[in-house]
């Protein structure tokens, strides 16, 4: 196969790539980021570069989500153009904004107790003077620290004579419930640290404790770098299945995004990789799939099976996480194909499984997830909503990070927003989506069922002017006034589409819960709202589209990353390990597929209120 040389502007990064290959491809390998929604399927329309020569001529796919301006200034889309010379590209001009990953979340006490533990054994020259096997010496001392009947495997024992020999002062041994994993020479009671790790499709993010005494020492979070290959699960599945060494490679991005967060926390806090003995994960089903290197083939079709709901307990040195050989991996139970572990930490930390009283948890990422109890039972559902109020699929969406607006308003005739880190505009995230349809229902721009007025249908000359049309009606933000800073921003009528589908699924989720358990909006009492999208979206807005019910007597509570509350729970207590357990046991799962409400119900939520 012919290669040839590639360089991006303005980096000036150049690589070798084969004839064939999209510009898209070639920037991921080359370590340039690209925004890319559809994983490179040329359905999103996000992954523009400017192209000077070397590609293949424009495609139909391209004319049909390029403007004539952007074609007449060369602006290709980066996976359609493909490599067929010498070719040299233009990223975008504008950088993508640093994203700002949503790390804190609700917080509840736990008894400190880890999974593995740290035991010094003080062994002394007369101890090995006793008529007794090593094994008999060592489970002996073991006895002292409260452990009974210990387990110790011939390659544990194995090692013991190398290390004594190295130092006769003593060994620790790491014990996880009587089993024992392994030894160091010498006294490293004060060396263990463990990470707690919310791995979600769009981000990780890692919490490091020191497992001594509980202390949370840092926070760290990062792309999940198999975004590459699309924002939602449905694409990384595809391409797991579908590419040469899809799978393996999913699995190394996820490992490689995770030991970039432990080097990254290492460094800032002065300690080795060696000294992480424990790693604990929440995540949604397929994410758990492809860290674990397991084909989704079965969760890609009917009856969407996932290979085990267990939770899974996998030694160090079966992965390729930087961390201490003799440490271990956990991962939480599933619920089912499409409810993860991070779902059973959103009810742990919120603490709803304990409820006496109706409550609702609702997780909105790329997916939605809902919890609803009545005090004595729970059930949930989970709702393909995510994308577009995560800014995907939207015209000018994007996520939240800097220069993403994140809140629309009106101000008598005045259409105010504001932006992240307060710079001119770059696009426009979920939360900002759903304030600004809540906005222009208010100003009569939108009927409910989701059609854009004409200019001579809006009664406001104001509004009227922001009604222009290009492939799609739209309504202009910004970019549309002089005194307008920043690209311009719109909100297509194929994005309110998008909005109303993602909040349609939602409400019909919400609606079918609360007929299983013969629930009125009146009866819940709190909502938790949880997530990226749910901790900043204002409840007002997410009332006034439909997103959520009007729930007179119940309060609105923002948890921020619960899921990765509950990892912190799990890491440091075994108790609340076990409770976790439970919690994927007690909720019982329902299908909208096959609930025969389910179309009907959707049909009413996508609907906007009168």
């Amino acid at each position: 196969m012919l290669k040839y040389t590639v360089r991006f502007k303005p980096q000036n990064f150049e690589l070798e790539a084969e004839q064939g290959t999209s510009l898209l491809k070639a920037a991921a390998e080359a370590g340039l980021r690209l925004e890319t929604d559809c994983g490179g399927m040329g359905r999103c329309g996000k992954c523009k570069v400017v192209v000077h020569r070397g590609a293949t001529p424009l495609t139909p796919r391209e004319r049909e989500y390029l403007t004539p301006f952007e074609i007449r200034n060369k602006v290709r889309l980066a996976c359609q153009a493909f490599i067929r010379a010498a070719t040299v590209a233009s990223l975008p001009l504008t950088p993508i904004g640093e994203d700002r990953i949503l790390e804190e979340g609700i917080d509840r006490a736990v008894t400190f107790q880890p999974a593995i533990t740290k035991y010094y054994l003080d062994l002394l020259p007369a101890d090995f003077k006793r008529e007794a096997s090593i094994g008999k010496i060592i489970t002996d001392s073991l006895l002292q620290h409260g452990i009974k009947k210990p387990l110790v495997d011939f390659y544990c024992l194995k090692t013991l004579p190398l290390l004594l020999h190295r130092n006769t002062t003593g060994v620790t041994a790491l014990v996880i419930n009587r089993e024992v994993l392994g030894f160091e020479v010498g006294e490293t009671t004060g060396c263990h640290y463990g990470l707690a790790v919310d791995i979600g499709t769009t981000t990780v993010v890692g919490y490091l404790f020191d497992l001594t005494g509980g202390r949370l020492l840092g926070v760290d979070s990062a792309l999940n770098r198999q975004s590459v290959h699309g924002s939602d699960v449905v694409s990384r599945i595809e391409y797991a299945l579908t590419a040469p060494e899809g799978l393996s490679r999913l699995q190394e991005e996820a490992y490689d995004t995770i030991n970039r967060i432990i080097d990254k926390l290492c460094y800032l806090h002065k300690i080795s990789t060696h000294d992480i003995y424990s790693l604990l994960l929440v995540g949604n089903t397929a994410m758990n799939h492809l860290f674990w290197g397991i084909s989704p083939r079965f969760l890609s079709r009917y009856p969407y099976n996932p290979l085990t709901v267990s939770p899974l307990c996998v030694a160090v040195e079966d992965t390729g996480l930087k961390m201490n050989r003799l440490g271990r991996v956990y991962y939480l139970p599933l619920v089912s194909a499409f409810m993860g572990s991070d779902t059973v930490g959103v009810v742990l930390s919120t603490g709803l499984h304990k409820s006496r009283i109706p409550r609702l948890a609702i997780d909105i990422g790329t997916n939605g997830e809902i919890v609803l109890t009545d005090g004595k039972n729970m059930v949930a559902c989970s709702c393909a909503a995510g994308p577009a109020f995560e800014g995907a699929h939207i015209q000018c969406g994007m996520r939240g990070s800097s220069g993403a607006i994140d809140r629309v308003y009106l101000a008598g005739d005045e259409i105010r927003y504001h932006v992240i880190d307060e710079i001119p505009p770059k696009g426009i995230c979920g939360s900002g989506l759903v304030d600004a349809v809540a906005m222009m229902l208010a100003a009569g721009l939108i009927t409910p069922n989701g059609k854009l007025q004409g200019k001579e249908e809006i009664a406001n000359p104001v509004f009227a002017r922001r009604l222009t049309r290009e492939k799609y009606n739209q309504i202009v933000l910004t970019g549309h006034y002089a005194s307008d800073k920043g690209k311009k921003i719109v909100i297509t009528l194929k994005d309110i589409s998008e909005l109303q589908l993602a909040k349609g699924a939602m409400r019909a989720g919400i609606k079918i819960l609360m007929d299983q358990l013969g629930l009125a909006d009146q009866d819940i009492r709190e909502v938790y709202l949880a997530g990226g999208f749910g901790n900043y979206v204002r409840p007002e807005s997410a009332v006034a589209i439909g997103l959520l019910p009007v729930f007179k007597k119940a309060k609105i509570t923002p948890v921020g990353n619960a899921a990765g509350s509950g990892a912190k729970m799990t890491l440091l207590s075994i108790k609340a390990l076990r409770e976790a357990i439970k919690i994927a046991e007690q909720i019982k799962y329902v299908e909208l597929a096959n609930s025969q409400e389910f179309h009907q119900e959707f049909a009413k939520g996508v609907l906007f209120p009168k």
